[in-house]
């Protein structure tokens, strides 16, 4: 029992850390981009917004998550005992799921602010009912790592139909945008490594 309770410690604590920039999104992000989608008529005039969010998402919030993934262990014993550093593999797979999710928001307030607002909690009612099924066969035998390996697959699928959606009826601008945001991101953080190493 005591073992068990700790697993749920443990598990606790990776995910406390790898939902902390999905909240900043949700709190932050989400009602702003939903206020200037509302004035929109339809899915394909949310481009530019949803363009933007994304890009600002992957440039401020998702290099959160993607410490987590590359060193879940050095940040889980920042904040927490040793003992917790044991489930370093489950917060990698928390941190992936919670990256994907957070795309999924946005492209969830992008329907609901244009009152289509059954797609998505249709889409993800259904993820998630199936995602309550295979945690009851993966948990007990898998424990923290089962876990968060249903609950990664789970945000995967709701990205990959949910995009599928959005990009079938709006289009591919979101994405270029987003792409031409984060080719310039990534020429300035070389850029500025570069500079780094030769000084």
């Amino acid at each position: 029992f005591t073992h068990e309770r700790a697993l749920v410690g443990y598990y606790q604590a990776g995910l406390v850390l790898a939902n902390a920039p999905y909240y900043l999104v949700t709190v932050s992000f989400i009602q702003v981009l939903f206020v200037r989608l509302a004035r929109l008529r339809d899915l394909t005039a949310t481009q530019e917004a949803v363009g933007e969010a994304l890009s600002l998402v992957a440039t401020l919030i998702l290099p959160i998550e993607i410490v987590l993934m590359i060193v879940p262990e050095q940040a889980l014993l920042a904040l927490f005992p040793d003992s917790y550093a044991s489930d370093a593999s489950a917060l990698q797979l928390l941190a992936i799921g919670n990256a994907l999710l957070i795309v999924v928001a946005i492209l969830s307030a992008a329907f609901q602010a244009v009152g289509r607002a059954k797609v998505p909690a249709l889409l993800l009612l259904t993820i998630v009912s199936l995602e309550s099924l295979a945690l009851r066969v993966v948990v007990p035998t898998r424990e923290a790592i089962g876990a968060a390996s249903v609950f990664t697959a789970a945000a995967a699928i709701a990205l990959l139909a949910l995009g599928a959606l959005y990009l079938r009826e709006a289009g591919l601008q979101a994405i270029v945008r987003v792409a031409a945001w984060l080719s310039r991101y990534a020429a300035a953080v070389g850029i500025g490594s570069a500079a780094g190493y030769v000084m």
